[in-house]
């Protein structure tokens, strides 16, 4: 099936009476709820836009009934540990357990993000606007990843963080399992090899301290006002502790080159041939997890993606000077 048939049919199985939304965001707020809008988005979270008397509006986001139980209250946690650090995220008003039809749920209730989506404002703007929009998006991400994390990935469920040797290796024996579907994505027995080649070596040093990262860079949870400064960095279901690079890969993977090389310009980072080659071991790893996720949730109509993307990481490295 396609995405968006995929994302219909997850979301057309919970909902959220608007009674129990009513109560917990009047709560939150202490105030009334003029009506709610839910928005059908994402694989993790029922997400409503509830809008109070006065004419201001906050978020609700109520985990699937299956999630596990720390998780809306770590992400809150993440999420408070980058407004801390400096970095403009939505605050979160308040975590509760709400009582459904489908069983209980975790949920959270956080405000608006001011100004406006990166993914509307981006095709407005001239090359230079582009890049100045880019370059301070790289200034605010180079904020986060100055958040340093006690271990890498996210704590369990009795809050232990893995260390990061065995957490790679982990890691990348799991990618290699994931290596199994890219023949049923298309791939061929001998760009496979290589795959595993390239995930099993030691391209990347590991982050000492690992640094907190939103993990879903996307133009679409990037908030800017009309000078194109971040005003809010939203959606943070994906956060974990890892590497700036890791986190900057899905901007390689959705964005054109000349927008990577602003965003890590404005980050600091050296985009040379070193960058591109651990950004090709992030790039690849994170492809094949997702090639993976559509495999064994039935959207195969959405490879052709994750398996260009793949392809075009072996041909950089292959081609390397």
């Amino acid at each position: 099936m396609d995405r968006a048939t995929y994302v219909n049919e997850l979301h057309g199985r919970y909902a959220v009476p608007e009674a129990v939304i009513s109560s917990v965001v009047g709560r939150a707020m202490q105030g009334k709820v003029a009506g709610t809008e839910r928005l059908i988005r994402g694989d993790e979270y029922e997400v409503h836009r509830v809008h109070l008397d006065g004419g201001s509006a906050v978020y609700l986001r109520a985990a699937w009934p299956d999630a596990p139980p720390q998780k809306v209250g770590q992400e809150a946690w993440a999420m408070e540990q980058a407004r801390a650090g400096g970095v403009p995220v939505p605050e979160v008003l308040a975590v509760e357990r709400l009582e459904t039809p489908d069983g209980e749920r975790a949920a959270m209730v956080l405000r608006e993000a001011p100004g406006r989506q990166l993914r509307y404002v981006l095709p407005t703007l001239s090359p230079e606007r582009r890049a100045t929009a880019l370059t301070g998006l790289g200034r605010a991400l180079r904020i986060l990843h100055e958040v340093a994390m006690p271990g890498t990935g996210r704590p369990d469920d009795h809050g232990r963080w893995a260390e990061p040797e065995p957490d790679r290796r982990r890691y990348q024996a799991a990618v290699a399992d994931d290596t199994q579907h890219l023949i049923t994505a298309g791939l061929s027995a001998a760009e496979v090899d290589s795959v595993l080649e390239f995930v099993r070596s030691d391209v990347v040093p590991l982050e000492d301290p690992p640094v907190l990262c939103h993990g879903d860079l996307s133009a679409e949870h990037v908030f800017v006002d009309p000078e194109l400064s971040v005003t809010g960095l939203i959606d943070w279901g994906m956060w974990n502790a890892s590497s700036a690079e890791a986190d900057l890969t899905l901007i390689g993977i959705l964005f054109p080159e000349p927008d990577l090389a602003a965003v890590a310009a404005g980050h600091g980072l050296r985009g040379d041939a070193e960058f591109r080659v651990r950004l090709c071991w992030h790039t690849i790893t994170q492809a094949t997890g997702q090639v993976r996720w559509l495999v064994v949730s039935g959207q195969s109509g959405e490879l052709a993606r994750p398996v260009a993307v793949i392809r075009k990481a072996l041909s950089m490295i292959t081609n390397r000077p």
